[in-house]
């Protein structure tokens, strides 16, 4: 009696009938489940995917400028040299008082250290397009990383936005000790700057000119802009020293000596201290839905980024743990918190 014998299997054939047979393909099974899992516990995850996009800002300071000049004469020609370079997707340009900045955005995929070399070296040789007066500009690289997972809204109707700010730096500080959190600011509201209104009177009885004064205060930059000094309506910005922590320690600067005696700088000025732009304010209002009033309220914004390569959700979580334990010990009444972004939401 004959058999009809079984079709021919090739290797994956074998292979496949071997799999049915033996009791370990469930404990293979069971492992690649396991590892699935796992892979989508420790996998980082982010709202915006980590993609290679080189980009940078380039900042250029032209003090005594207005909007209009600084886009004709520093923003418009910074555009023109950025779109001629290689591989340069975008070029956004916008221009304020005494500063201009020019984002340049490369193709995807283009390596971000050879890409941000050719962008400086380049600037570099073409920086006699800037008109005199121009400082060398800044390259700043700007990163996926340098958006914001978190931004946590603080809102009072009690408390202005320069006392808001304070709060959200000790807030800030606080949540910095927190493992992986990376660039974080705060947004909404001008840190105190010391402010010099000159008395032009009281400056021309002492013998010293504007011209001197300004050579002084400049003599003592080293920070960033940290306020103005106002005369016959015209403000000028100042880097204020950081070693100037108060009104008084200002004012003892020694501007100039008349008569072998030196010359303070209270003497031809009134000092004060106060937002550094007063017309900058922000407020947050709520919906209906949201169970608050629905006036506005002052409010500042900690915008919270985390280390590059972390995982999204894992930052998040932490900041938000850290967040309820200041807001039971260290949080002023009438604040509100309101979570407004949350990049690390599962």
């Amino acid at each position: 009696m004959s058999s009809t014998p079984g079709p021919v299997l090739n290797s994956a054939g074998r292979l496949t009938r071997a799999f049915l047979h033996t009791k370990i393909t469930p404990l293979i099974m069971i492992a690649i489940t396991l590892f699935g899992v796992l892979a989508i516990i420790v996998t980082p995850r982010l709202y915006n995917p980590e993609i290679v996009v080189p980009a940078a800002e380039i900042i250029v300071v032209r003090p005594g400028n207005g909007p209009k000049q600084i886009q004709r004469q520093v923003v418009r020609p910074l555009e023109q040299l950025m779109y001629s370079l290689r591989r340069v997707k975008h070029v956004y340009g916008y221009a304020a008082a005494d500063v201009g900045v020019v984002t340049v955005q490369f193709e995807v995929g283009a390596d971000e250290t050879s890409s941000l070399m050719y962008l400086y070296n380049e600037l570099q040789r073409n920086i006699e397009r800037l008109p005199p007066g121009t400082r060398r500009p800044i390259v700043k690289s700007i990163g996926i990383d340098d958006v914001p997972i978190l931004a946590l809204t603080l809102s009072s109707k009690e408390l202005t936005g320069p006392q808001l700010r304070e709060v959200g730096e000790h807030f800030l500080t606080q949540l910095h000790s927190v493992p992986n959190v990376g660039l974080s600011t705060i947004i909404g509201s001008e840190p105190r700057a010391l402010k010099i209104l000159v008395d032009p009177q009281r400056l021309a009885g002492t013998g010293i000119s504007l011209e001197h004064l300004l050579g002084v205060l400049e003599g003592s930059n080293v920070v960033a802009p940290g306020g103005e000094l106002e005369n016959d309506n015209r403000r000028i910005p100042l880097r204020v020293n950081a070693a100037f922590t108060s009104v008084r320690e200002l004012g003892d600067l020694i501007i100039g000596v008349r008569d072998r005696h030196p010359v303070f700088l209270k003497e031809v000025a009134t000092l004060a201290q106060g937002p550094r732009n007063e017309q900058q304010r922000a407020w947050i209002a709520f919906g209906k839905g949201a169970h608050a009033t629905p006036d506005p309220r002052n409010a500042v914004t900690i915008a919270i980024g985390k280390r590059p390569g972390t995982n999204a959700v894992t930052v998040a979580q932490a900041v938000l743990a850290k967040l309820k334990t200041l807001e039971r010990e260290a949080l002023p009444e009438g604040v509100r918190v309101t979570v407004t972004r949350d990049y690390g939401h599962r």
